[in-house]
């Protein structure tokens, strides 16, 4: 602080002394060069009123006047008659363009300066209209820089001086500045109270009162810091509390994946004896193989998820790189419950399609045999074979919706393959798919609407809108309607199937979408339902990131809109 206190003083001295010098030379300049044009003029408009030959006026000239006066005649015509410089001999050209001898001409008197063409220096010309032309007197101005360069010898001499007494002066004040502060520093904890009494205090403010301001600043700001100090560390135990009795496992790592903080459920999760305090490697605190790659692979991926074991637990783990990179976090969750019953519904699904499939497969042939009066006692056979028939179809269709749903499930964590593709020609293409079986059921489908493309699976987009049309179809009325219509609401698709089908009743509505839900078994078993159809429905639509929404009035009809995102 000394030094920069010390480098402005004597910035601001020698930028003071230099334009001191600058002005100085400036004035001198004006002042030499208005004395020459005032001396110039009064001395040609003498010799002008005394009528004599060029030759006499450069006599008068050379004898009057301490300077060297350069005497020109001009003729009328610009043509030089006479010149004193002995370097324009021989070398005149004309000179009517010549700004002094014009105003010479026209108002008797005229001056100018500028550089002479005809011997190259920076000149000021006097001019006056005399019979048969014009007399010219001029002055070298490189006489006024001469004398201007003889004072900067003194001026150079004189700027010395003054800086250097600047420079003394400029380490007396900064020392006599900072010594105070330097005492303040020293006495910084007596002055915050943390050393000494009153009169301790009391007396260094006495040497320094100027400081009083400064001293009174110090010992409200360090007041200030033991309040915040007291709220951080109040703060820190709530925290710890709370991470404490969190159900989720939570661990705190600096940048060199040293343990700061880990609270009594991660250790739970991790089956770990850790109580050691902060500052330890995270491989003190666990062996787990899974989650130290998890940690290692945020040097490059700010944020990774991942699953592993550990004493016979399933465990989620989200671990997090700070924004500056100075440490890292770690969030755990036992999802051994959802772990154990997502394997249970993997079995469940795998048993029924391997133990059904194979012998509903059989009794379904058995059964189209029997239809077709293979065997005999023909009424029977056909009747019975029917059924027959017709209920191992049904079965077959809901080991295939089971068989659906695990697959959906099984690729919940696996994008599927998407591409862009138009919503109205994929819903114009289902329909023309169904048109079959609505005619068969009299039912007036139709599919209208505007073109908008999306990013999507193509085949679980025609699911969507398949299995909502079927339903449509199925559970519909003869005469009736079905109306699949795509639209754009919010720059999203919007897919609406409505009817004028059985509807289904209120505190039916939001069960609709579960599996294996239905409104009316006997009736569902009737149209071949399984219960299936909209749960394999619902659950593409949030897979695509949509929303799906009903609206029925019983004996009305049904309507379902699907949005899904756009194109990306």
């Amino acid at each position: 602080m000394q030094k920069k206190i010390f480098n402005a003083i004597s910035g601001m001295v020698i930028t003071a002394v230099v334009i001191f010098a600058l002005v100085t030379c400036a004035v001198c300049y004006t002042i030499y060069v208005g004395k020459a044009e005032s001396e110039l003029n009064t001395a040609i408009k003498i010799a002008a009123q005394s009528q004599k030959t060029p030759e006499e006026y450069a006599e008068l000239a050379e004898s009057e006047l301490d300077y060297s006066v350069r005497v020109t005649f001009i003729a009328d015509d610009g043509t030089v008659t006479f010149d004193t410089a002995p370097e324009a001999q021989g070398t005149h050209d004309n000179h009517a363009d010549r700004p002094e001898f014009n105003e010479a001409m026209e108002n008797g008197f005229g001056s100018q300066l500028r550089s002479s063409k005809t011997v190259g220096k920076r000149s000021y010309y006097a001019a006056v209209r005399q019979e048969g032309g014009v007399l010219r007197f001029s002055r070298e101005i490189d006489s006024v820089y001469s004398i201007i360069l003889s004072t900067t010898a003194v001026l150079i001499v004189i700027a010395g001086l003054i800086i250097i007494l600047a420079t003394v002066i400029s380490m007396k004040i900064s020392e006599s500045i900072i010594t105070p502060i330097k005492t303040l520093v020293c006495n910084i904890d007596v002055l915050t109270g943390q050393r000494g009494g009153k009169a301790e205090t009391d007396k260094i403010i006495g040497e320094y009162e100027e400081l009083e301001p400064v001293a009174a600043a110090v010992r409200r700001l360090s007041a200030r810091l033991d309040r915040y100090i007291k709220r951080l560390k109040d703060e820190r135990e709530t925290i710890n509390l709370i991470t404490q009795n969190m159900v989720e496992g939570m661990i705190l790592l600096d940048n060199e994946d040293r343990v700061l903080s880990v609270n009594k459920s991660a250790l739970t999760m991790l089956s770990s004896a850790y109580s050691g305090g902060e500052g330890r490697d995270i491989r003190e605190l666990t062996r787990c193989g899974e989650l130290i790659t998890l940690i290692g692979r945020t040097k490059e991926e700010p944020s990774v998820t991942g699953d592993f074991a550990v004493g016979g637990r399933q465990v989620r783990a989200f671990v997090n790189r700070t924004s500056d990179s100075e440490g890292t976090v770690i969030l755990m969750i036992d999802i051994t419950e959802s772990f154990n019953a997502e394997e249970m519904r993997r079995c469940f699904s795998a048993n029924v399609s391997h133990e059904l499939k194979t012998p509903l497969t059989t009794i379904s042939g058995f059964g189209e045999m029997m239809e077709n009066g293979i065997v005999s006692d023909k009424a029977d056979v056909v009747k019975y074979g029917g059924l027959i028939h017709r209920e191992s179809a049904r079965l077959l269709t809901l080991i295939n919706d089971i068989i659906r749903l695990s697959e959906l499930d099984e690729s919940a964590d696996n994008s599927p393959e998407t591409k862009d593709i138009d919503v109205l020609s994929e819903a114009q293409e289902v329909c023309s798919m169904l048109s079959g079986k609505a005619e068969k059921s009299s039912v007036d489908l139709k599919c209208t609407g505007e073109h908008i493309t999306i990013t999507a699976n193509e085949g679980m987009l025609s699911e969507i809108i398949y299995n909502l049309a079927d339903n449509a179809i199925k559970y519909n009325t003869a005469g009736g309607y079905v109306n699949v219509k795509v639209g754009r609401e919010n720059g999203k698709a919007v897919i609406t199937v409505s009817d004028s089908g059985i509807g289904i009743p209120a505190e039916h509505q939001q069960h609709i979408f579960e599996r294996f839900y239905r409104v009316d078994k006997s009736r569902s078993k009737q149209r071949g339902g399984t219960g299936l159809g909209l749960s394999i429905v619902k659950h593409i639509v949030n897979s695509m990131n949509g929303n799906i929404d009903l609206r029925s009035v019983p004996e009305q009809g049904t309507e379902i809109k699907v949005t899904l995102p756009p194109k990306k």
